[in-house]
């Protein structure tokens, strides 16, 4: 009987651990997060210059789930946010990775998750085509909108959620009830979501065109027509710069357009920039990552990874981290390219590591977390007792 009731407890907690939904207190609200966007910010440079950052790969904390992410991760109050296939939003401790809760949706989450004070936004895939605007506090949903096909991405700019399409629509969204501010039609299919700059929004096009638009209302400022389909997220640093799947690489005048330069690597680039106040780092499936001018577009470096580059790269400090196909991190000196050091994680690496600047966070599509840092002035999971298995 004893053992029975045993065994009924520790069901009982299972369950209950299972179940954890995430809550969200006053206390931890904030306007924005350490890594808010996929890129980082709104000029997506996929950089923090300023990171403490030693370019080791010391492991802080791991984590395993079941699910494999289904968008990109984002940072908000210390906090990992990790939509995955299980039609849910799983949130970490981003400090000793431990489990926070979920959030179930009803559907996959292919946008990511972008957060502003305590409402999460993000759109679910094609099956549902529904964008939402959840609150954390309450833990319901305050709107939701028909939404066809969202990509990847979406934005938060004055106060309204900037979202693009598959339908060739970019749209900006109030915040506070999900009523359109703006839209843009494009001329054709759009493969990703939107950067800014200033008062003016860049949206990439699949068949090589840049709409330059303006921010407050979405009006076409003027467009350029570039050589190759564009799949990535522009960065916007001095110049303007996009990456197409021919293997170019162009800085464009923000201004008008023109083109500054131009460079042809050797394979076609999926990936988006990183780009810092001096140079623009690019990979690429030919297996390679490249460094070039940010002013004039000179090759300075070339690193042969042999695995295809999937996930963007990031630059922390004077190192850059890149992510494979075949679960290889990899972290580079920036200033020429050598390798500091090296780890293999279980699945590939898809979407773009994450940062607040001290610790570097990666998720596989084996389902596996790893953060790495400082890792002697935070104790890891083992030695605070805590499973980092411990989720639903």
């Amino acid at each position: 009987m004893k053992r029975l009731l045993l065994i009924l407890c520790l069901a009982a907690i299972a369950l209950t651990s299972c179940g954890k939904k995430y809550r969200l207190h006053r206390d931890e609200i904030s306007s924005e997060g350490n890594w808010p966007y996929s890129r980082g910010d709104l000029s997506a440079r996929g950089a923090v210059e300023s990171a403490v950052f030693d370019g080791r790969l010391n492991v802080v904390w791991e984590a395993s789930t079941r699910g494999k992410p289904t968008g990109p991760l984002t940072l908000y109050n210390n906090t990992l946010v990790y939509p995955e296939t299980r039609k849910r939003i799983n949130f970490y401790d981003v400090h000793t990775g431990n489990y926070r809760g979920r959030v179930k949706t009803k559907g996959l989450v292919q946008t990511g998750v972008v957060i502003q004070d305590s409402l999460a936004l993000f759109a679910l895939s094609p099956r549902r085509n529904r964008l939402y605007g959840y609150d954390l506090l309450r833990r319901k949903t305050l709107w939701d909108r028909p939404l066809r096909d969202a990509r990847a991405g979406p934005i938060i700019l004055d106060n309204r959620l900037l979202v693009s399409s598959g339908a060739g629509l970019l749209e900006a969204y109030s915040l506070q009830d999900g009523s359109a501010s703006w839209r843009f039609e494009a001329d054709n299919q759009l493969s990703t979501s939107a950067s800014v700059a200033g008062d003016r929004v860049f949206q990439p096009a699949d068949r090589g065109v840049l709409y330059a638009l303006a921010a407050d209302d979405g009006r076409e400022l003027y467009r350029v027509e570039l050589e190759g389909p564009i799949v990535s997220v522009v960065a916007i640093g001095k110049f303007v710069y996009v990456t197409d799947v021919l293997g170019h690489v162009y800085a464009l005048e923000p201004n008008d357009g023109s083109i500054v330069w131009q460079r042809q690597l050797n394979g076609p680039i999926w990936t988006s920039p990183a780009v810092t106040a001096d140079r623009v780092f690019v990979g690429h499936s030919g297996g390679e990552i490249v460094a070039l001018d940010a002013t004039t577009g000179t090759e300075l470096w070339r690193h042969r990874t042999v695995d295809v580059v999937m996930a963007s790269p990031v630059v922390l400090g004077r190192f850059l981290v890149v992510g494979t196909a075949r679960g290889r991190l990899l972290v580079l000196r920036t200033e020429d390219g050598s390798l500091i050091d090296e780890d293999k994680l279980e699945g590939a690496i898809e979407y773009s590591p994450v940062t607040d600047g001290k610790r570097l966070i990666v998720a596989t599509q084996a389902g596996k977390i790893v953060c790495y840092g400082e890792n002697n002035a935070q104790p890891s999971l083992a030695d605070q007792g805590i499973d980092s298995q411990h989720e639903p």
